[in-house]
This record gives structure tokens, sequence and C-alpha cells, in this order.
């Protein structure tokens, strides 16, 4: 079996073999509006616990627990923490897995 001329390789999960470790990740409950400061972490990812599939689940789960409050998902670069997804749910937004009649 020939290896390719292309520098990076994937291994079964496909990840790249010359990736650099994951950001750490965190889930935040926000003081206001979508631009406040975090008021609390709610919960926090780091190496392999870094899913970007378990980060969106967690948001939407912790925005249901509180809802009318903002929700942000937050990385940490070179400048700090940076937020790069938010979520507020309303008293009226419930998800069902029963269908509508």
């Amino acid at each position: 079996m020939a290896l390719s001329s292309d520098p990076i390789h994937s291994v079964g999960n496909g990840a790249a073999l010359n990736a650099s470790p994951r950001c750490p990740r965190r889930v935040v409950l926000l003081r206001g509006g979508e631009d406040s400061e975090a008021e609390c972490v709610l919960q926090e990812y780091h190496g392999a616990e870094v899913s970007g599939k378990r980060l969106h689940a967690e948001v939407q789960r912790l925005a249901s627990e509180h809802r009318g409050r903002y929700v942000a998902a937050e990385w940490l670069g070179p400048l700090g923490w940076t937020r790069f997804l938010w979520c507020r749910l309303g008293p009226s937004d419930v998800s069902t897995s029963e269908p509508e009649a």
C-alpha cells in the first residue's frame, strides 16, 4: 500500500496525524445579552473531551435549564477566551419528540 504525497494523513477517527492539540472550550452563563460578560462557567472541556457535537448538545441542554438567559460557548485562544456561539431559549421554546397533529 503506497502512501499519498499529501502531508496530512488521517487516522481511524479522522484526526490528522500532525494536528495540534485542541484548545480548551467552555460553556458560560452570560450576565445579560449576547455581548455581556460571563457570570459563571457551567461546563469546561480539555484535551480529548473537546468535541463540537458534545459542546453543541451541552449549549442546548444548558440553555433549556436557564430559559430566558444567554448561554455561550467560548474557546481559549492566544488572546484569552473568545465567544463563538450563543443561545437563549424563551419560555415557549419547547422541543418534543411527538409528531404534531
